[in-house]
């Protein structure tokens, strides 16, 4: 936390503002295509916001070495679900 000392007019006005947003307190911008699998699939954003913090920005630090679109998004699916929902098995008779 930090602790400014101002010395202001008495009929002077302070707004303060929290601009932290989801992309800043990762320490990196967060991918456009991970934002949107986040928005549109809930139960993979409830996995990655029962994630820790560092959990969440080691999955966003992978996502963002991928260079197309289609592996960010399909990384992000992989990354975030644990390995029991990433696979099923097929019992052939």
């Amino acid at each position: 936390m930090r602790t400014f000392f101002v010395t202001l007019p008495n009929n002077a006005r302070i707004e303060i503002q929290n601009t932290l947003s989801r992309t800043s307190i990762y320490g990196f911008d967060i991918p456009e295509e991970y934002t949107a699998v986040l928005g549109q699939d809930d139960h993979t954003n409830m996995l990655f916001e029962g994630m820790t913090t560092a959990e969440q920005r080691t999955v966003i630090y992978i996502v963002l070495q991928l260079k197309s679109r289609d592996k960010r998004i399909e990384k992000t699916l992989f990354l975030v679900h644990p390995p029991t929902e990433r696979c099923t098995i097929k019992l052939l008779d």
